[in-house]
């Protein structure tokens, strides 16, 4: 029972990465087209020059940025790097909480193993009946980890990366 239990945790802290790193789709411009005109952003070159402007349009082969001087730079897209809003925005609350959650899974259900060791002569009792102990102090970790985490993540801003080259 203690197998399937950890295994849920670890299937939780799976999933918890998994989403993270499924936000952006490497050399896809959707994120970029979908701008407003002068939207500020950020735009990083392979040849590791940094622009910072306003967004002006994406056409079949560039990308169009008025720089801070007012030029309007004509970019080929297979010289850009990454593009990033300039004005830092908060990201969905989601990852913080199954981060949290996750966290706090593995910390209630490790702090009952502690507990039950400390205070038992034999060790830890790892029986039918004392799973449902288990799982239920996980549980509880893992909600108080879930607003721990939503908390935290909602006080963090970043830029938005809008796009990546391969």
């Amino acid at each position: 029972m203690i197998r399937k239990i950890l295994g849920m945790l670890l299937m939780l802290l799976w999933a918890t990465a998994q989403m993270s790193a499924a936000e952006i789709v490497r050399g896809r411009w959707e994120k970029v087209e979908a701008l407003r005109s002068g939207t500020g952003i950020i735009v990083k070159l392979k040849a590791g020059d940094r622009i910072e402007g306003a967004y002006q349009g994406l056409w079949p082969e560039e990308l169009r940025v008025k720089d801070l001087s007012g030029a309007e730079l004509r970019l080929p897209k297979s010289s850009v790097l990454s593009v990033e809003t300039a004005e830092k925005v908060r990201d969905r609350l989601g990852n913080g909480a199954l981060i949290g959650a996750g966290a706090g899974a593995a910390a209630g259900f490790f702090s009952l193993l502690g507990f039950a060791k400390a205070v038992t002569a034999s060790g830890p009792i790892m029986d039918r009946e004392a799973a449902g102990y288990y799982f239920s102090a996980a549980m509880v970790g893992a909600g108080i980890g879930a607003v721990a985490g939503v908390v935290i993540d909602s006080r963090i801003k970043q830029r938005e990366i809008l796009y990546l080259s391969r």
